[in-house]
């Protein structure tokens, strides 16, 4: 037989709203974890060498962002002069391998989005 206190919860939905609590603390925390993570993440770009190569850099940062992004393949383009740089980074065994590409661009035309995205992918590295 039931006791008063358990009737008394069950009508009055106190076990549910405790679950509900409990379900809601849960995915609050969850999403806390995720975006402790992402601070830290922020924080260690922050970190970045400065006499770093670009090839470093590039590998850097796909490794940062690989912690809360997943991801296999990371470019960082650079416009410097007439030149367009391309750095491409490859998720490979475990390690970041990174290639150069580049490419001569006209310096009075912006170099636009587009061209980037049909830029020919030879490896120079």
């Amino acid at each position: 037989m039931q006791t008063k206190q358990e009737i008394l919860e069950k009508l009055t939905g106190i076990q549910s709203s405790r679950k509900s609590y409990y379900s809601e603390l849960v995915y609050l925390i969850e999403e806390m974890k995720k975006k402790n993570k992402q601070l830290t993440v922020i924080n260690q770009l922050t970190q970045i060498q400065i006499n770093a190569t670009w090839q470093q850099t590039t590998s850097y940062i796909a490794a940062q962002l690989s912690h809360i992004l997943v991801f296999e393949h990371f470019a960082l383009t650079i416009v410097k002069g007439g030149t367009l740089s391309s750095y491409l980074a490859k998720w490979n065994d475990g390690d970041w391998q990174c290639h150069t590409l580049t490419q001569t661009v006209s310096v009075e035309a912006p170099v636009l989005i587009g061209q980037v995205l049909s830029y020919p992918c030879r490896s120079v590295a």
